[in-house]
């Protein structure tokens, strides 16, 4: 059994469109003693697709989980290609164990599957759980892409991933990602699959009274009305009638009471009305037959009898019945058409089709057994009926069944030729499948099962073949049966950024990285107008390839060229500066700049730009003949709209009166203009020819200076259908070198530097440029700039401006207080005490209860911590009785005193209530002197006496 899953998520991170992913498969295995064997496979549609990845990620997690547990081996792995069916002899069950995979089912496969990131997810899964990789660092099980051929899709279109043996079900998410035959990377996360599946019975369609939404099996239980209509039946009228294979059915609406009305059978996009049938002939239609069965005569069937097994449509009319049917359909349907030459009958559109009768008007809608006939259909195939209708109940209210279906015939349906090799003798109707044996003897075959390459020196040479089918193949020379040299070829150029080392034959495919980093490119996926003021820039070129462009296209920006290297002896340079056009058919006819598009002109010399005592703002007003008697006025710095010196000039110009813009330039300093009114040199639109480009470009002006020249100009131009276009903001530093700081005192001097552009930085107090001048600590911060703290952040002095800590840190204590001690806030905290603080939040053990403290006092107090003496209790307050006891405080006549109790002992005790059994008489005895009993007088005897010297009996 194989459970299908289509790609319910498609998201797209690397590559090509993934539309070569179909989904996730499952299939039964085995059947073992731990449970069911399933084998789940990736599919795809191209069996090129090779898997390279199953992967999780923090936002596309990978979930593997069961209802029960997995079967896991005690020998067994978390990845196949561990699994050696070597060991399956000595250890049977290690074949039933759960694992993963990229295509390969044991150790003998080609897969050779790493894995990073996966040991917790596989240790849970080792141990018979699922997992739920969901980590920000993700994990994955993968191979090196076009090494492992298990990995390839192949002629079924499915890469192994896992065996999973369990008596639960499963559920899995896992993301993929995959390539083409051309190397190309796709990648599908979030595909899903359960198995095996259960499935759930019940009423499917939404539209039915009782609707289970939870119901993945239609048992046929759906009613509608109320209960009213319980669903579609069918009758079988022939079979195979007319010799054709074909049978004949009719088609009813199933009602629970006879007090009912069928009034319309209907269709629309949103309710659409099919009858379909997957025979190859469709539904028979007789030629002279009618779309419905009130229409069809029952006296012809003698004469036609294939008419008598016309399909047609009704409510409630047979051939021969009174039929009162109206029929609307919209214009754009062929749904009748379609079904009249065979085809499926389908109504579909907004507006829809319906057959109906007028409610009342006869009984042909009315139940007869319960059911209203709806159609007659003759197909050799199975019928699919999708159909809606209207009805009216006892009280006329009309009712909707909308989306009632039925499949039929529901009995067996297959071959039922005794002589195929595929009859099936549980088929009672025939569908027309029946196939006969090809020449390998394979039921319904086409040969190629016993085809093949029945050439012995060729390298796919099939000794099994019996016809050869014109596939014998040659090594190449990769060794590769049939191969074009491919999979060894490549670049075999150590130096190329392709270089393959499993490469052996080169194919002339080496490259190297252009400017941009891209194994052979041609550098231009980086590259691009890189001006911002362009309007073709490109914010991600790395490298400008000159292609901006300013004023709809017209003007590709500025360019110079040295005139003259240090004509006056002053270590100057003089320059001229263009506009450069796209075509000769335009005229510039202003340059200007206002607050919003300055126009500037900058130098980095300290000695600024080159005037002539008697030069002049602009180029055409310069007098070349002066040249002689004044050399030096031949680099004076100016203006210019195409003109240069001795060129006829209509050049005008106008400025705002607060700018100094030229009178700051004629003293050596930099031109700016950025004011809101501005200022502007131009020409009269065709008044000569100044602004027209000479090899498409106009001369702007001549700059003669010593340091680095930075331009900034905006320019109007007029088009040849003499439309004004406007490039602006266009920048030019010239000329190339290096700009930086020249002064060797400063902290970033550069030696390489050109130009000095104003960069220099110097060292704030305290500091040189490499660093503190007093920095005892070595962190960092000048001795005279550290400051004193906390700087432990748990603190709760915390001092974000401390550099050094100065070991103040505290923290808050109980009562909240930071470097408290806790005092503000403790006391006694025991209500009953005689001390209690309501105020206090802890206790600090301070609390006095006055009381009794002797536990053996009649009123002893388990509470009290100072005894304030008010014990009291009862029993032998006198000092000599064996059981007195001090803590007394009244006689209770209890004491007691042992001794001897028998007044005629020698040691008789008057006051003792207790016998102990001391009591003795002094009789003498034999030996009156013997006083130890030893049987002899001597000193011992003499110390006994010595010491009952003086007592008189009743004491000894």
């Amino acid at each position: 059994m194989k459970h299908y899953l289509l790609l319910a998520i498609a998201i797209l991170t690397t590559g090509l469109a993934q539309a070569n992913f179909v989904g996730l498969e499952s299939e039964v295995f085995a059947q073992s003693p731990y449970g069911t064997v399933y084998r789940v496979y990736a599919t795809f549609d191209s069996p090129t697709d090779e898997l390279v990845a199953v992967y999780a990620l923090e936002t596309s997690p990978m979930v593997v989980d069961v209802t029960t547990s997995f079967y896991q081996d005690a020998v067994g792995g978390a990845l196949g290609n561990t699994i050696n069916p070597l060991f399956f002899a000595a250890f049977p069950s290690l074949e039933f164990d759960s694992w993963f995979t990229i295509g390969s089912a044991d150790s003998n496969g080609t897969s050779d599957i790493q894995q990073v990131g996966m040991d917790a997810a596989f240790a849970s899964f080792e141990a018979g759980t699922g997992f739920n990789l969901n980590a920000f660092v993700g994990g994955s099980f993968f191979l090196i892409p076009g090494v492992s051929t298990d990995a390839v899709a192949g002629a079924d279109g499915r890469v192994l991933i896992a065996q999973i043996t369990t008596d639960g079900v499963v559920n899995m998410t896992m993301n993929f990602q995959w390539d083409d035959v051309n190397s190309n990377t796709s990648n599908a996360e979030g595909i899903s699959i359960s198995f095996p599946f259960v499935a759930v019975p019940g009423c499917t369609n939404p539209t039915a009274d009782n609707y289970n939404a939870a119901a993945t099996e239609d048992d046929g239980s759906c009613t509608y009305g109320g209960g009213l209509l319980t669903g579609l039946s069918y009758d079988i009228v022939a079979t195979d009638p007319m010799g054709t294979g074909q049978n004949t059915y009719r088609l009813y609406a199933d009602f629970s009471s006879p007090n009912v009305e069928v009034t319309a059978v209907y269709g629309t996009d949103t309710t659409p009305w099919h009858m379909t049938s997957d025979a190859v002939d469709g539904f028979y239609n007789d030629p002279v037959g009618a779309d419905f069965g009130g229409s069809v005569n029952p006296l012809f069937f003698a004469a036609f009898p294939n008419l008598e097994f016309d399909s047609w449509f009704t409510i409630g009319a047979q051939p021969g019945d009174p039929d009162g049917l109206n029929n609307a359909f919209d214009i754009a349907l062929t749904s009748m058409a379609d079904f009249n030459s065979g085809g499926d009958f389908i109504v579909d559109t907004f507006i829809g089709g319906s057959i109906f009768v007028v409610p009342g008007a006869n009984t042909q809608g009315v139940p007869v057994n319960g059911r209203v006939l709806i159609g007659q259909f003759t197909t050799s195939g199975l019928v699919d009926a999708l159909v809606n209708i209207q009805f009216r109940d006892a009280s006329q209210t009309s009712l909707y069944a909308e989306g009632v279906s039925l499949s039929f015939p529901q009995v067996g349906v297959g071959c039922t030729d005794i002589t195929a090799c595929n009859f099936d003798p549980a088929a009672v109707l025939d569908n027309g499948s029946c196939l006969q044996n090809d020449v390998c003897g394979v039921c319904g075959g086409n040969g190629s099962t016993c085809s093949g390459c029945t050439d012995a020196t060729a390298c796919n040479y099939d000794s099994t073949a019996t016809i050869d089918d014109g596939s014998c193949l040659q090594n190449d020379g990769c060794g590769i049966c049939g191969g074009d040299n491919s999979t060894c070829g490549g670049c075999t150029d150590i130096t190329a950024c392709n270089y393959d080392s499993l490469a052996i034959l080169d194919d002339g495919s080496c490259v190297t990285n252009d400017a941009c980093g891209i194994c052979g490119g041609d550098g231009t996926s980086c590259s691009g107008c890189m001006n911002p003021d362009a309007e073709n820039y490109d914010p991600t070129a790395l490298f400008d390839d000159g292609s901006c462009s300013w004023g709809d296209g017209l003007c590709l920006g500025l360019s110079y060229e040295i005139v003259s290297a240090d004509p006056i002896g002053t270590g100057q340079t003089t320059y001229r500066l263009y506009a450069d056009l796209v075509s000769n058919n335009v005229e510039v006819t202003a340059v200007y700049g206002t607050d919003t598009t300055p126009w500037e002109m900058l130098t980095t010399a300290n000695d600024g730009f080159y005037n002539d005592a008697v030069g002049g703002d602009f180029g055409g007003g310069v007098n070349p003949l002066f040249f002689a008697a004044f050399p030096s006025l031949e680099f004076d710095s100016w203006f210019t709209i195409g003109a240069q010196p001795g060129d006829a000039d209509g050049l005008n110009s106008a400025f705002d009166a607060a700018l100094t813009s030229l009178t700051d330039f004629n003293s050596g300093g930099d031109f700016i203009v950025n004011t809101f009114i501005g200022g502007s040199i131009f020409v009269v639109p065709g008044a000569n020819s100044q602004g027209n480009p000479v090899a498409s470009r106009v001369l702007l002006g001549q700059f003669t200076t010593s340091g680095q020249v930075s331009a900034l100009v905006n320019i109007q131009i007029r088009d040849s259908v003499q439309v004004s276009h406007y490039a602006e903001g266009m920048a030019l530093t010239f000329p190339a070198g290096v700009a930086g700081c020249q002064d060797i005192t400063a902290c970033n001097y550069d030696p390489n530097a050109t130009f000095d552009n104003g960069s220099c930085s110097y060292p704030a107090q305290f500091y040189t440029c490499t660093g503190c001048i007093n920095d005892t600590d070595g962190d960092g911060i000048c001795d005279e700039l550290e400051v004193l703290g906390c700087t432990d952040m748990t603190a709760c002095n915390y001092d974000i401006a401390a550099t050094d800590d100065n070991g103040s840190c505290t923290v808050v204590d109980g009562c909240g207080v930071c470097g408290g001690d806790s005092s503000s806030c403790s006391g006694c905290t025991n209500s009953i005490a005689d001390n209690y603080d309501p105020t206090a939040t802890i206790d600090d053990g301070s609390c006095i209860i006055l009381g009794c403290t002797n536990p053996f006092a009649d009123n002893f107090n388990p509470d009290a911590t100072v005894d304030d003496g008010s014990c009291s209790a009862t029993g032998c307050t006198y000092p000599g009785a064996d059981n007195y006891n001090a803590a007394n405080t009244a006689e209770d006549g209890s004491c007691i005193f042992s001794g001897c109790t028998d007044p005629t002992a020698d040691n008789y005790v008057a006051f003792a209530n207790l016998d102990d059994g001391s009591c003795s008489v002094c009789t003498g005895g034999p030996c009156p002197f013997d006083a130890n009993g030893d049987g002899q007088i001597g000193s011992a005897d003499l110390l006994e006496f010595l010491i009952a010297y003086g007592e008189s009996c009743i004491n000894l």
